[in-house]
Protein backbone atom coordinates (compact mmCIF):
# COMPACT_ATOMS: atom_id res chain seq x y z
CA UNK A 1 0.00 0.00 0.00
CA UNK A 2 2.55 2.17 0.79
CA UNK A 3 4.43 1.69 -2.82
CA UNK A 4 1.35 2.24 -4.23
CA UNK A 5 0.66 5.87 -2.63
CA UNK A 6 3.95 7.05 -3.05
CA UNK A 7 3.99 6.58 -6.79
CA UNK A 8 -0.06 7.86 -6.52
CA UNK A 9 1.36 10.88 -5.14
CA UNK A 10 4.30 11.65 -7.28
CA UNK A 11 2.28 11.01 -9.98
CA UNK A 12 -0.59 13.66 -8.48
CA UNK A 13 2.67 16.31 -8.05
CA UNK A 14 4.20 15.46 -11.19
CA UNK A 15 1.13 16.57 -13.22
CA UNK A 16 0.22 18.93 -11.06
CA UNK A 17 -3.11 17.59 -10.81
CA UNK A 18 -6.40 19.70 -9.16
CA UNK A 19 -6.73 16.04 -6.88
CA UNK A 20 -3.92 17.75 -4.70
CA UNK A 21 -6.04 20.91 -3.53
CA UNK A 22 -8.52 18.26 -2.29
CA UNK A 23 -5.90 16.24 -0.23
CA UNK A 24 -4.85 19.29 1.48
CA UNK A 25 -6.92 19.59 4.01
CA UNK A 26 -5.82 19.65 7.58
CA UNK A 27 -9.36 17.26 8.71
CA UNK A 28 -7.38 14.75 6.68
CA UNK A 29 -3.42 15.45 8.05
CA UNK A 30 -5.33 14.95 11.61
CA UNK A 31 -7.03 11.46 10.51
CA UNK A 32 -3.64 10.42 8.74
CA UNK A 33 -1.35 11.26 12.10
CA UNK A 34 -4.64 9.32 14.63
CA UNK A 35 -3.93 6.56 11.85
CA UNK A 36 -0.61 6.27 12.01
CA UNK A 37 -0.81 6.70 15.86
CA UNK A 38 -3.30 3.55 15.83
CA UNK A 39 -1.05 1.89 13.72
CA UNK A 40 1.86 2.06 15.87
CA UNK A 41 -0.26 1.08 19.17
CA UNK A 42 -1.84 -2.02 16.73
CA UNK A 43 2.23 -2.62 16.15
CA UNK A 44 3.10 -2.91 19.93
CA UNK A 45 0.07 -5.23 20.80
CA UNK A 46 -0.17 -7.38 17.67
CA UNK A 47 3.28 -7.68 16.91
CA UNK A 48 2.74 -11.04 14.50
CA UNK A 49 1.10 -8.67 12.09
CA UNK A 50 3.88 -6.16 12.33
CA UNK A 51 4.20 -5.81 8.08
CA UNK A 52 0.73 -4.44 7.82
CA UNK A 53 0.95 -2.39 10.95
CA UNK A 54 4.03 -0.67 9.60
CA UNK A 55 2.58 -0.33 5.70
CA UNK A 56 -0.48 1.23 7.27
CA UNK A 57 1.76 3.44 9.61
CA UNK A 58 3.90 5.10 6.37
CA UNK A 59 1.07 5.50 4.26
CA UNK A 60 -0.47 7.02 6.98
CA UNK A 61 2.57 9.37 8.08
CA UNK A 62 3.18 9.92 3.98
CA UNK A 63 -0.30 11.78 4.09
CA UNK A 64 0.10 13.60 6.65
CA UNK A 65 3.76 14.40 5.72
CA UNK A 66 2.41 15.85 2.17
CA UNK A 67 -0.38 18.53 4.29
CA UNK A 68 1.87 19.44 7.22
CA UNK A 69 4.81 20.23 4.94
CA UNK A 70 3.30 21.63 1.77
CA UNK A 71 2.59 25.11 2.89
CA UNK A 72 6.17 25.47 4.09
CA UNK A 73 7.89 24.42 0.64
CA UNK A 74 6.91 26.52 -2.35
CA UNK A 75 4.79 24.60 -4.95
CA UNK A 76 7.06 24.12 -7.57
CA UNK A 77 9.47 22.72 -4.91
CA UNK A 78 11.11 19.10 -6.08
CA UNK A 79 11.23 17.74 -2.08
CA UNK A 80 7.69 16.14 -2.65
CA UNK A 81 8.24 14.54 -6.01
CA UNK A 82 11.80 13.12 -5.36
CA UNK A 83 10.73 12.13 -1.80
CA UNK A 84 8.24 10.43 -2.59
CA UNK A 85 9.59 8.69 -5.50
CA UNK A 86 12.51 7.67 -3.03
CA UNK A 87 9.99 5.82 -0.92
CA UNK A 88 8.23 4.27 -3.80
CA UNK A 89 11.59 2.59 -4.56
CA UNK A 90 13.31 2.07 -1.44
CA UNK A 91 10.54 0.16 -0.46
CA UNK A 92 10.26 -1.82 -2.96
CA UNK A 93 14.10 -2.81 -3.79
CA UNK A 94 14.04 -3.40 0.29
CA UNK A 95 11.14 -6.01 -0.45
CA UNK A 96 12.97 -7.13 -3.48
CA UNK A 97 16.30 -7.75 -1.92
CA UNK A 98 15.10 -9.03 1.79
CA UNK A 99 12.34 -10.68 0.77
CA UNK A 100 12.97 -14.40 0.84
CA UNK A 101 16.32 -14.30 1.09
CA UNK A 102 16.61 -16.25 5.17
CA UNK A 103 17.10 -19.24 4.07
CA UNK A 104 20.25 -18.21 1.76
CA UNK A 105 22.01 -17.10 4.86
CA UNK A 106 24.48 -18.98 6.62
CA UNK A 107 24.44 -19.55 10.37
CA UNK A 108 26.82 -16.64 11.18
CA UNK A 109 25.05 -13.60 9.44
CA UNK A 110 22.06 -15.17 10.37
CA UNK A 111 22.36 -15.21 13.70
CA UNK A 112 24.40 -10.90 13.68
CA UNK A 113 21.19 -10.29 11.57
CA UNK A 114 18.87 -11.35 15.04
CA UNK A 115 21.26 -9.71 17.02
CA UNK A 116 20.92 -6.66 15.29
CA UNK A 117 17.20 -7.15 15.05
CA UNK A 118 16.81 -7.65 18.77
CA UNK A 119 18.59 -4.24 19.55
CA UNK A 120 16.67 -1.65 21.68
CA UNK A 121 16.93 0.90 19.35
CA UNK A 122 15.99 -0.96 16.38
CA UNK A 123 12.35 -2.14 17.96
CA UNK A 124 9.85 -1.00 15.27
CA UNK A 125 7.83 1.00 18.19
CA UNK A 126 10.76 3.16 18.76
CA UNK A 127 11.44 3.46 14.90
CA UNK A 128 7.92 4.86 14.29
CA UNK A 129 8.13 7.36 17.25
CA UNK A 130 10.96 8.43 15.82
CA UNK A 131 9.34 9.15 12.21
CA UNK A 132 6.44 10.91 13.91
CA UNK A 133 8.96 13.11 15.32
CA UNK A 134 10.74 14.09 12.40
CA UNK A 135 7.73 15.60 11.18
CA UNK A 136 8.08 18.26 13.26
CA UNK A 137 11.37 19.11 12.13
CA UNK A 138 10.54 20.86 9.16
CA UNK A 139 14.13 22.79 8.85
CA UNK A 140 15.58 19.51 9.15
CA UNK A 141 14.03 17.75 6.05
CA UNK A 142 16.15 14.79 5.79
CA UNK A 143 15.52 13.25 8.65
CA UNK A 144 12.07 12.14 7.58
CA UNK A 145 13.17 9.85 4.67
CA UNK A 146 16.36 8.94 6.77
CA UNK A 147 13.73 7.32 9.61
CA UNK A 148 11.49 5.99 6.98
CA UNK A 149 14.74 3.89 5.95
CA UNK A 150 15.57 2.76 8.88
CA UNK A 151 12.04 2.02 9.78
CA UNK A 152 11.87 -0.26 6.37
CA UNK A 153 15.47 -2.07 7.46
CA UNK A 154 14.32 -3.33 10.38
CA UNK A 155 10.83 -4.44 8.89
CA UNK A 156 13.07 -6.48 6.45
CA UNK A 157 15.33 -7.33 9.41
CA UNK A 158 11.83 -8.88 11.06
CA UNK A 159 12.09 -11.68 8.69
CA UNK A 160 15.21 -12.77 9.99
CA UNK A 161 14.17 -12.96 13.81
CA UNK A 162 11.85 -16.08 13.39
Amino acid sequence: MFILLSLILCYLIQSASPMLTLLINPSIGYVSIGLAIFCLIGSIRFKQWLRLWVDGFASCVLVGWFIYWQPVFKDDSPVFFYFSLYFAIMAALLDLLFGNSSENLDEHSRHLLQSLARHPFAQAWFLMLAVLGSLLTIEHYLLLPVMLTLLWLRLALNRFIV
